[in-house]
């Protein structure tokens, strides 16, 4: 008896120190409850939607790429279920000739931004991030792509538009 007592005793502590959520008699539940963490993912989707509607508007671009923060659901196995953005930013670069020529870069600026505006795939919270890339030097900033287009589209041009929203430093 007492052999067979220290016999079952051995037998839970191995079972229960086997993990036995991977066997196959036991599927993940897909309706498995799950936690949320912070994530931030590349989003080539968007960047390829993007690039093609600058290209599409006669507007070339040196390079152009998409991330996203937000959630992913995280199951109790630690299967990532899925990733809810919550902001997007989409980042741009631009060959430009002169950088002190902030009328021309207003200008570049708006039509960039009121094509970006129009991929419709966007989050609702999106952030653009500019960069202009002269032969001598690089300026860039980041801005929110809806206030802008909308200042743009209600006759915002130029100068004006690259000084009231170009908050960075040029070089």
């Amino acid at each position: 008896m007492k052999r067979a007592i220290l016999l079952l005793a051995v037998l839970v502590m191995l079972l229960g120190a086997c993990d036995l959520s991977d066997l196959p008699f036991m599927p993940e539940d897909p309706n498995a409850p799950c936690w949320f963490q912070w994530a931030t993912r590349s989003l080539p989707g968007d960047a390829q939607a993007v690039q093609e509607a600058l290209a599409a508007a006669g507007i070339v671009t040196h390079e152009v790429s998409a991330s996203g923060f937000g959630e992913v659901c995280v199951t109790s196995r630690g299967t990532v279920k899925g990733f809810g953005v919550q902001a997007e930013t989409i980042a741009v670069t631009l060959d430009v000739t002169d950088l002190a020529d902030r009328a021309t870069l207003g200008d570049q600026l708006g039509l960039v931004i009121t094509t970006i505006d129009s991929v419709s795939s966007l989050a609702s919270n999106t952030s653009v991030r500019i960069t202009f890339q002269s032969p001598d030097a690089t300026a860039d900033c980041a801005m929110d792509l809806r206030k802008v287009a909308q200042a743009y589209r209600e006759g915002t041009q130029g100068e004006r538009l690259f000084t009231q929203f170009w908050t960075c430093p040029l070089p």
